[in-house]
C-alpha cells in the first residue's frame, strides 16, 4: 500500500518537474491541465491518510491559492511539520507575476517557520522559493544553497527544482556563470532538450560573451519552432527565455516569428508589442501593432492595456484613458 503510494507520489513530482517550464504563464492566469494533477489525485484518493501528496499538489501550483493553501492545511493535519507547512505557505503567498500577491502574509509565514529549529533540504527549497517571490535574491540564494548541500547525492525532483529556482536566482544577480551551470545540471538530471531550455542556455552563452554560438543556437530553435508549428504557451516559453540574453534583437526576432505563427494570440500580440515598445522604442509600430489586432484579440485586458501605453507614450492623453478604462472593465482577467 505504502509503496504504491510512494511510486504514485514520486510520478506526480517527475511529472510536475516536466510540466514547469511555462512556470511565468501560469502567473499570467493561464491554467493548464496537467497530468501531474491527475496523478496527486489518484495518490490522495489511495492513501488520503498521508501528507506528501498534497504538499506535492500545493507547490506544483495548480489551480489557485485558495486550494493550495487548503492542500498545506490538509498535509499538515496529517503529519507535515509544522516548520515545513509555514515555509510552504509562505512561498504560495510571496507569488505574483509582478510582484508578490501577499508580501505581509508571506513574511508572517517565514517568521513562524524561524521559530521551529529543525530544517530538512525540502524546507531549504520552500524557504528560497519564498524568498525569491519577495525579491530577496541573495537570501533565496543562500537558503536553495543550503538545501542543494543538505540533499547531496540526491537525484529526484526536488534537487531539479533547488537548482533550476537557484538558476533563475542567479540570472537576477548578474552571475550568468552560475546560472548556466545550475541550468545545465538540472536540464541533464531529467533529459529536458526542449526548445524554452535550449534557448534559455543560448541566452546565458551569449551574456557570457559566447556570441557565435549563441545567435546560431537562437536562429535553429526558431526555425524549428516554426518548422513544428508550436503551440502559443510554447512561444511564449521560448520568449521568456530569450529575454534572458539581455539583447533587443533576441527579443524582435524571437516575438515577431511568434506572432506570425500566431497572429490571432493576444497573448503574443503582447509581447510583440512589448518587443517593439520597450526593447526597439518603436513607439509609433506599437500603436500601429496594437490598433491591428483581429476580433479575438482587440477585446482582451492585455491589448486594451498595450493600446493605452502606447497612446500615453505618444500623448494622446483622451484615447489614452478611453482605453484604459476599456480595460480596467476587463481587470478580473489579470489581478494583477
Amino acid at each position: 500500500h505504502r509503496l504504491e503510494y510512494d511510486a504514485l507520489c514520486d510520478e506526480a513530482d517527475f511529472a510536475a518537474v516536466r510540466e514547469w517550464g511555462l512556470h511565468e504563464s501560469e502567473l499570467a492566469g493561464m491554467e493548464r491541465e496537467r497530468r501531474s494533477r491527475g496523478l496527486y489525485d489518484q495518490a490522495i484518493a489511495h492513501a488520503p491518510e498521508q501528507w506528501r501528496a498534497y504538499l506535492g499538489r500545493a507547490i506544483s501550483r495548480v489551480g489557485t491559492i485558495e486550494l493550495g493553501l487548503a492542500d498545506v492545511d490538509a498535509a499538515e493535519a496529517r503529519g507535515l511539520p509544522a516548520r515545513t507547512a509555514h515555509l510552504a505557505r509562505a512561498f504560495l503567498y510571496s507569488e505574483g507575476y509582478v510582484a508578490p500577491r501577499f508580501p505581509k502574509e508571506a513574511v508572517d509565514e517565514l517568521q513562524a517557520a524561524y521559530q521551529f529549529s529543525e530544517a530538512s533540504a525540502l524546507d531549504a527549497y520552500l524557504e528560497g522559493r519564498a524568498l525569491y517571490g519577495l525579491r530577496r535574491y541573495e537570501d533565496a540564494e543562500r537558503a536553495l544553497t543550503r538545501g542543494l548541500d543538505q540533499g547531496r547525492g540526491e537525484q529526484g525532483p526536488l534537487r531539479w527544482l533547488a537548482l533550476y529556482r537557484r538558476a533563475l536566482t542567479r540570472e537576477r544577480l548578474e552571475d550568468w556563470a552560475g546560472a548556466l551551470q545550475d541550468f545545465s545540471a538540472a536540464q541533464e538530471l531529467v533529459g529536458d532538450e526542449s526548445l524554452e531550455s535550449r534557448m534559455r542556455l543560448a541566452s546565458y552563452w551569449w551574456r557570457l560573451g559566447q556570441t557565435d554560438r549563441a545567435t546560431a543556437q537562437r536562429d535553429r530553435l526558431v526555425t524549428d519552432a516554426q518548422a513544428t508549428e508550436i503551440g502559443e504557451l510554447a512561444w511564449w516559453g521560448l520568449l521568456v527565455a530569450a529575454k534572458q540574453s539581455g539583447e533587443p534583437d533576441w527579443v524582435d526576432v524571437t516575438s515577431k516569428a511568434a506572432h506570425d505563427a500566431h497572429p490571432d494570440s493576444a497573448l503574443l500580440l503582447g509581447m510583440r508589442f512589448s518587443a517593439l515598445r520597450d526593447e526597439l522604442g518603436e513607439r509609433e509600430a506599437a500603436l500601429a501593432l496594437a490598433q491591428s489586432a483581429g476580433d479575438a484579440a482587440r477585446e482582451s485586458f492585455v491589448t486594451h492595456s498595450n493600446r493605452a501605453q502606447a497612446l500615453a507614450d505618444l500623448k494622446r492623453h483622451d484615447e489614452a484613458l478611453e482605453a484604459s478604462t476599456a480595460a480596467l472593465a476587463l481587470a478580473d482577467e489579470r489581478p494583477e
